[in-house]
């Protein structure tokens, strides 16, 4: 069995990878301690993403209270300067940037056979089709 860490991080590769074929231009927090695990770039969108994989998720929409407090609260008030520590391979480290863009909220969650998709509007959440 895997650990949380590795299947979490195998689940955000996974959106990542997903999305990548869709052609957004997508970025992976090193280590997810911020708000978002990944942010995503395409036609002007600008997501904030938070990839959810849990063995004991059994397909169901799963966030921690304060993880959906905290993307509640930046979908109906959006903070300016955000952080986002990413593995830069030309420093072969991680690298903190701050990020000036306002992100929509998205939430990706394992959902049988793939991915399941919620957008947070105004601190509702709403499923996502056709992403």
């Amino acid at each position: 069995m895997k650990r949380n860490y590795t299947q979490g991080r195998d689940f955000e590769y996974k959106v990542r990878d997903y999305l990548r074929s869709k052609d957004w231009i997508v970025r992976r927090a090193y280590a997810s301690k911020g708000m978002f695990d990944l942010i995503a770039y395409k036609d002007g969108l600008k997501w904030g993403i938070q990839a959810k994989s849990l063995t004991s998720n059994n397909n169901r929409k799963y966030l921690t209270p304060k993880e959906n407090k905290e993307l509640c609260e930046y979908a109906i008030s959006p903070t300016v300067d955000y952080e986002f520590i990413e593995w830069k391979q030309s420093h072969r480290c991680p690298v903190m940037q701050i990020l000036k863009d306002e992100f929509t909220v998205i939430h990706a969650y394992n959902k049988f056979p793939g991915i399941g998709w919620r957008i947070n509007k105004k601190g509702e959440w709403k499923d996502l089709n056709n992403v």
